[in-house]
């Protein structure tokens, strides 16, 4: 799907503060606009039963009742880190609609074309690896095909 967004010219454009001296510089750099704190501390609420439904929806288990409030501590430090960032205006506008992205499908010559080139390297791949045909009973002394046999002498092993 491709995302499509429709611009508007605006009339007023803001321009920032200039920044005339080195004064100014840096205590524009020494004032923070925002704290990582902000984003980390605090918690949004997250139900017992909230969870219990996630848990189950996800197929999860929870050993005991201290996993399942470390669980819903974590998850409620997340939940209020994942809104503080969708409260950020990043200056763009929504979504106006979504267009599915249709590809040229394959017809049955590039079909087969394509399946008989990846076997190919396949092949080559192999031959270049190994350097020999795979011969699996080629180390056994007893072969009953298509088993290897194993003799075990009396008193020796399991």
């Amino acid at each position: 799907m491709k995302a499509v967004r429709y611009f508007h010219r605006a009339s007023v454009v803001l321009r920032p503060k200039r920044l005339a001296t080195a004064g100014d510089i840096e205590k524009w750099i020494n004032s923070p606009t925002w704290s990582v704190k902000s984003l980390i501390d605090g918690k949004t609420e997250l139900s017992k039963n909230d969870l219990r439904r996630l848990l189950l929806l996800s197929g999860l288990k929870v050993r005991d009742e201290a996993d399942f409030d470390k669980l819903r501590a974590d998850l409620e430090k997340q939940l209020h880190f994942i809104e503080k960032i969708q409260q950020v205006d990043a200056g763009d506008e929504m979504l106006s609609s979504l267009e599915q992205e249709l590809q040229t499908p394959l017809d049955l010559a590039q079909l087969k074309k394509k399946v008989a080139e990846s076997e190919e390297v396949l092949e080559e791949e192999y031959e270049n690896v190994r350097g020999l045909k795979w011969e699996p009973f080629a180390n056994t002394a007893k072969v009953l095909k298509p088993h290897f046999v194993i003799t075990r002498e009396k008193g020796v092993g399991v």
